[in-house]
């Protein structure tokens, strides 16, 4: 409460200084002030010359969107157009990766989780990744794109055990 004040007067005399309005804007988040924080974020969105600045600052809108103010599908294009200006920024795939899984979109979340592939570097975690696309892709009924996924998961790791029976399913479904 001591430091809004100073924020307050910081933004008044340059109205174009994001980390001021993001700083006011985490206030706002903790004592709870969701109107005042969409508020604050998106007058920093507007001055926000940075590409750090406007993906931080849509997927944190995406986020309060989803979480506070029970508007998902705004949410959504807040994180989509995050991605458009990183498409490898990893807080926004995880928040549209968390909203198509509960929304059973798995078309949208294999997209999504191919993305996160490319953004991710540790073997384990893309192994991890590409066995959940794989098995999206064999209950959306596409073996042929579900084996190719099996065996990248082989080729990254290959004593990994559910790539392998993935594998062995898939081909045994496309009878091979």
């Amino acid at each position: 409460e001591y430091a809004q004040p100073y924020y307050a007067q910081i933004v008044q005399l340059d109205p174009n200084n994001v980390g001021a309005l993001r700083q006011m804007g985490q206030l706002y988040r903790k004592n709870g002030n969701w109107q005042q924080l969409g508020a604050t974020l998106t007058r920093a969105l507007d001055v926000a010359v940075s590409d750090v600045d406007r993906k931080e600052i849509q997927t944190e809108l995406g986020e309060l969107l989803d979480s506070q103010m029970s508007q998902t599908d705004q949410a959504i294009t807040y994180f989509q157009r995050a991605l458009e200006v990183d498409g490898q920024y990893i807080p926004a795939i995880e928040n549209l990766e968390r909203i198509y899984a509960q929304r059973g979109q798995n078309k949208d979340l294999v997209d999504v989780l191919v993305r996160k592939v490319g953004a991710l570097e540790e073997p384990s975690a893309i192994a991890a990744t590409k066995l959940r696309i794989g098995s999206l892709q064999e209950q959306m009924q596409q073996a042929d794109k579900a084996a190719q996924t099996y065996r990248e998961v082989v080729d990254i790791e290959p004593q990994n055990l559910q790539g392998l029976r993935g594998l062995a399913r898939v081909y045994e479904a496309l009878e091979q």
